[in-house]
């Protein structure tokens, strides 16, 4: 049997391989998921927990995820779940559905390690739209 400590940098790469990120709000250290990386976009990565970063969020959902992830650095709440579209070039958006849970705090409460998972749900939410239209269509 394995006497990997679970903090083996090996397992936490493998963990941002599938999508996974690991975020330090203390030292602004991240691991980043391959899917963050392959996300053609206009913003710097390094950014994402930056006020810019919100900045291609989409307006409607941006005061939403903004308190959500101010909530979670001041370590009023320990679980983060968003839906909200991301703008990944001029005009087009990408629907991302995050996810995750503070893992450790500062002495003071606030949080220190957050881990999470996004999830690209553009496709689902184009078939969405398409069945209310369908929908739509039949009640006339």
């Amino acid at each position: 049997m394995s006497k990997k400590s679970i903090y083996n940098k090996d397992i936490l790469k493998t963990l941002a391989d599938v999508g996974v990120y690991i975020s330090n709000y203390i030292t602004g250290e991240d691991l980043i998921s391959k899917e963050w990386k392959s996300i053609p976009r206009t913003f710097n990565l390094k950014d994402k927990d930056k006020d810019s970063f919100f900045d291609f969020i989409h307006t409607d959902d941006r005061a939403r995820v903004k308190n959500a992830i101010e909530a979670i650095y001041n370590g009023d709440t320990n679980k983060f779940h968003e839906i909200y579209r991301l703008e990944y070039s001029k005009g087009l958006y990408k629907w991302i559905d995050s996810f995750g849970k503070t893992a450790t705090k500062t002495e003071d409460g606030k949080t220190e390690y957050f881990v999470g998972f996004d999830l690209d749900i553009s496709d689902l939410k184009k078939t969405e739209q398409k069945l209310r239209i369908s929908i739509e269509k039949e009640e006339k």
